[in-house]
């Protein structure tokens, strides 16, 4: 019961011995009366048996295999049957030391010591089960009783002592297998089973189990050139594989059990895959002896269809029901084997050309005795791929040809009927140009947005919002360069005085537009890319530098691209209102006239009048302008007007000269009437002078009666005179005539000055000044809303303090109504009085009092120079951009005529 021997039973605690055994190894021993476990023990000096793995020769003579007599064949009976056949083979005698051993306790997960026929009932099991899981294929409780079949001496079913015969003639193969991994070769000498299980023997009985290791921890390994050590794995797989091996050759194999048998009985996975404690550590290679085909393999990390240098490294996973014997890779004539770490093949494979290489990858499995080789097979047996070799770096070039875009200095807007901008905007571009490395682009303010999605196809065909469009060239031949996986730009913004300006970055536009052997980008200049362009003022330099990398990880920055870029004013629509004369608006120049005045009622001299409530903001308007904007975006506006040669603007008024009598001609003929004097300038003058003829002479009876000589000598040489306010002198000869000269003059000249109102009305009247930028130098043209343009109206005016060279007064001759001057009082020559007298024949020359001045007959308003309008880009109330000259003329007119 404790696995010790029984002396009291017999000398050596033997019950009975026979010997030496029949041809077919079989032999009749007697024992005595006996209670409790036996052992058969079979031994000797000469013990041999045929070698079930080495078929006859042609004599019909097999080999044998010598049994070393230190070797002993046992098994243990628990209980006896009386009659029953007791099979003593390798299998029984390895399952014997592997229950002393659990009997004794020195099983790790079983330390408790116990009976040995408690012992045999927990491990005999677990060898029936190391040969076939299969239901009822094997009663584990009889393997002490299951008479092995001779599967080298004919056929046989696959039964239970068929099973029983399985580890015997496995482990025969397996010596001579291991035989020649040990270096001993074939021949005689080497390992037999006998050899092998002796040393099976001394790893189970150190601790129970077959882990390798025997007494001492020393590993149990075989003897030979180069020792096989006999892990845990060793009854395992090997022993699978040396079976299929056997089962597979039919010169020693006369079963007719094919390896399809027993993997159908799942020998072949049982044998693997035990899991049970007999083992040290769990099972870790499977085995399919039915595997005709080549392991699968995969790739476990995709490598890079696409390198910079000469290598790949590969990582594979690969399967196979028998186990996987090597990896391969081949590039051209050159193989490489991969190594196992980790659980999966890594290698290295070199290319040997740049551009594309082809790399073959298959594996080899550990199928017996034939090796299955995916080399040639299809997917995924055999993986092919292509891998570029590219070393080199992208490069780039500019496309000084592409013509993108129009210079938008000259670009204007469409108007309808009534001269307004139509909304939304349409703009009349020039011919589409190309932008020299180095050149300037002209945007406008309002047209810096491309208003969507930037579109490559869209800007190199419509482009609606005539955006600069940038194209580079990348040089790409597909058979030896990496597809291009980046392509991004960085631009940076500067102007004089703008500060630090953080660069644009963002990716280029493939081009829809084929290359010659080379791939095009674009880069749109828009507020979408570059933001900076809508918030700067002044010439903007964009220094622009690509990025590049390609699939094989090259990368490259390229710069040396340089531009300048105009955000110009934006275009407007700028209509004169040649109308506005006609509207009769009191702020204008117009509705003043001379001809239209009436009793009491003067307008003209309004034009003058500073303190006026007539005109806004003390400016008289001359011109009209309507400014309207079709963008939705504000942008503002200033402008200038710069004289000619002449004054910008001047009046000139005609002055023709009048005289009237300050008496009715009955009333000065009156002698009593005529008789009145008038005091002027300290003068005294008479509604009529007699002057005697010759001049000079006195005649009688006329008190008025002139003896001084006629101041100009005769009323046929000049109109006697007096100046009026010429105190020193009461006679002049100005040779004056009542009804002339006429004179005209320029009386009044004065700058001309822009002003801009919102809320256009109809006929004029605007008076409120429009917003300004932040600085308040320009106005702002608000934008456009719904279908309606932004506006503005701009006037030119001249400041309504304008000085005049001749004064305006009415009636100062007593006329009725009008603009006069009083300058002279002029004697008239009325007719010749001759008569006779007691002296003689006397003649007089009568002459009549008169006023004389000039009155206001017409004015006429010229104006003369250039008018200039500039406008400005906005970013909230702030300049953006430059200013720009959007409308000029040359005015050289007639305003009006009073």
């Amino acid at each position: 019961a404790t696995g010790q021997v029984n002396n009291s039973a017999g000398a050596g605690g033997v019950l009975g011995s026979a010997g030496p055994t029949d041809a077919a190894g079989k032999v009749v021993v007697s024992v005595r009366p006996y209670s409790g476990p036996v052992q058969v023990v079979a031994g000797g000096p000469a013990v041999s048996y045929q070698d079930p793995t080495i078929p006859a020769d042609g004599l019909g003579i097999a080999p044998s295999i010598q049994v070393p007599s230190s070797f002993l064949f046992s098994t243990y009976i628990a209980q006896f049957k009386v009659g029953a056949p007791v099979p003593v083979t390798l299998f029984t005698t390895l399952a014997d030391h592997a229950a002393i051993a659990y009997a004794r306790g020195l099983h790790s997960t079983h330390p408790a010591k116990s009976t040995l026929t408690e012992a045999l009932a927990a491990r005999d099991p677990l060898f029936v089960t190391h040969i076939t899981s299969a239901a009822a294929a094997w009663d584990p409780r009889s393997l002490r009783w299951t008479t092995p079949a001779p599967l080298i001496d004919g056929p046989q079913s696959l039964v239970d002592s068929a099973f029983a015969a399985i580890f015997d003639v496995a482990l025969n193969q397996l010596a001579r297998d291991t035989s020649v991994r040990a270096g001993y070769g074939s021949g005689p000498g080497g390992l037999t089973a006998p050899t092998l299980l002796q040393l099976l023997q001394d790893d189970i009985d150190a601790d129970g189990r077959l882990d390798g290791l025997t007494f001492g921890g020393r590993t149990v390994a075989t003897a030979g050139a180069t020792p096989v050590v006999m892990d845990a794995q060793f009854l395992r797989r090997p022993l699978a594989v040396a079976l299929a091996a056997w089962t597979r050759n039919a010169q020693v194999n006369k079963s007719g059990i094919s390896d399809a048998d027993l993997a159908s009985a799942l020998v072949f996975k049982t044998i693997t895959e035990d899991n049970s404690d007999l083992f040290g550590s769990a099972p870790t290679l499977p085995f399919d002896p039915l595997d005709r085909t080549a392991p699968e393999v995969a790739l476990a990390t995709q490598p890079p269809a696409y390198v910079n240098a000469g290598n790949v490294h590969l990582s594979v996973s690969a399967r196979d029901g028998t186990g996987v014997k090597a990896v391969y890779a081949q590039v051209g004539a050159t193989r490489q084997s991969a190594q196992l770490v980790g659980g999966t093949w890594q290698v290295d494979v070199f290319l040997p050309a740049v551009g594309h290489n082809s790399v073959t990858i298959w594996a080899e499995d550990l199928a017996e005795p034939t090796t299955n080789s995916g080399l040639g097979g299809a997917p995924p047996h055999q993986l092919e791929l292509d891998v570029t070799f590219d070393p080199d770096r992208p490069q780039a070039a500019y496309d000084t040809a592409f013509a993108s875009y129009a210079d938008e200095r000259t670009t204007a807007v469409a108007t309808g009927v009534d001269g307004l901008a139509l909304v939304p905007a349409t703009y009349l571009p020039g011919e589409r140009t190309a932008v020299p490395n180095g050149g300037e682009i002209h945007k406008a303010a309002t047209r810096l947005a491309a208003g969507g999605p930037l579109d490559a196809a869209e800007l190199e065909s419509t482009n609606a919002a005539n955006i600069p469009v940038l194209r580079f060239a990348v040089p790409f031949n597909p058979r030896v360069d990496a597809p291009i996986t980046t392509a991004e730009y960085v631009v940076a913004a500067s102007c004089p005085g703008c500060g630090a300006v953080p660069p644009a970055r963002g990716q280029l536009l493939a081009s829809p537009a084929e290359g010659v052997q080379a791939l095009l980008y674009d880069l749109p200049l828009s507020t979408e890319t570059v933001p900076a362009l809508g918030t700067l003022a002044g010439p903007i330099t964009l220094t622009v530098s690509l990025e590049l990398a390609d699939a094989a990880g090259n990368s490259a920055t390229i710069g040396g691209f340089a531009f300048t870029f105009h955000v110009i004013g934006p275009p407007l629509a700028i209509l004169e209102d040649e109308a506005y004369p006609t509207y009769g608006d009191p702020r204008g120049t117009f509705p003043y006239r001379i001809a239209g005045l009436s009793a009491g009622v003067d307008t003209y001299a309004t034009l003058f009048e500073p303190s006026s409530p007539a005109f806004y903001d003390g400016k008289v308007r001359l011109v009209r302008y309507v400014v309207s904007n079709p963008s939705p975006d504000p942008v503002a506006i200033r402008a200038t007007f710069l004289p000619g040669a002449a004054p910008a603007w001047q009046v000139t008024e005609v002055w023709p000269r009048t005289s009237r009598s300050e008496q009715p001609i009955t009333a000065v003929l009156d002698n009593a009437a005529a008789a009145t004097p008038y005091t002027i300038d300290g003068f005294q003058f008479y509604h009529a002078l007699y002057w005697a003829y010759p001049y000079g002479t006195r005649g009688a009876g006329l008190a008025k009666t002139e003896t001084a000589p006629h101041p100009c000598g005769g009323h046929l040489a000049g109109w006697a005179a007096h100046r009026i306010g010429d105190t020193a002198t009461k006679w002049a000869c100005p040779g004056i005539t009542p009804t002339g000269p006429t004179t005209t003059d320029l009386v009044a000249s004065a700058g001309v000055t822009p002003a801009f109102y919102v809320g256009v009305q109809q006929g004029g009247g605007e008076v409120t000044a429009p917003a300004r930028d932040g600085t308040g130098t320009t106005y702002v043209v608000p934008g456009a809303v719904g279908a309606a343009p932004g506006t503005l109206v701009l006037y030119l005016t001249r400041p309504a303090s304008t000085p005049r060279t001749r004064a305006l007064r009415m009636n100062v001759m007593n006329t009725l109504d009008r603009y006069e001057t009083y300058d002279y009082e002029i004697f008239w020559h009325y007719y010749t009085w001759r008569f006779a007298t007691r002296a003689g024949a006397a003649q007089y020359e009568v002459f009549l009092m008169m006023k004389s001045g000039q009155y206001l007959q017409s004015a006429t308003e010229t104006l003369s120079g250039s008018l200039s309008v500039q406008t400005q880009g906005l970013a909230g109330d702030t300049l953006v951009g430059e200013p720009t000259t959007r409308y000029s003329a040359s005015l050289s007119r007639t305003l009006s005529t009073h």
